[in-house]
């Protein structure tokens, strides 16, 4: 998972209004909850890099500063639904807009026994 997630960092900051991924949580809240391998999360977010780069160069400024966490459940089919954007420090409402359709659009691995909650912070 580190590895993964540093990869992304690494990738993805080399310069100064360029988003850097943070560290995703997988929380399991009850018995009732599914399982996806550790770094999923964070593994299925680089493979949006683009989008989320392509938001940055539509929506963002040099200006653009700050982090913004989202938080969804992954379905029994991989897809996101109930996305949530938990806080946004951008001030941005049409990159904020932009990086939300991104992360619907994301698909996961089918998760084992139920539905998973996560969550992703992006940093500009």
């Amino acid at each position: 998972m580190l590895s993964s997630l540093l990869a992304f960092a690494i990738a993805t900051s080399f310069a100064s209004d360029t988003p850097v991924a943070e560290e995703e949580e997988v929380t399991d809240l009850d018995a009732e909850e599914g399982h996806l391998p550790d770094g999923t999360v964070a593994t299925v977010m680089s493979h949006s890099e683009a989008a989320v780069m392509d938001c940055s160069r539509r929506f963002g400024t040099r200006t653009t500063h700050g982090r913004i966490e989202f938080s969804w459940q992954i379905e029994l089919d991989g897809s996101v639904s109930h996305l949530k954007m938990v806080e946004s420090g951008l001030k941005n409402p049409l990159l904020e807009e932009c990086l939300v359709a991104t992360v619907k659009k994301a698909t996961f691995p089918k998760p084992r026994g139920g539905t998973v909650h996560a969550s992703h912070t992006f940093s500009f």
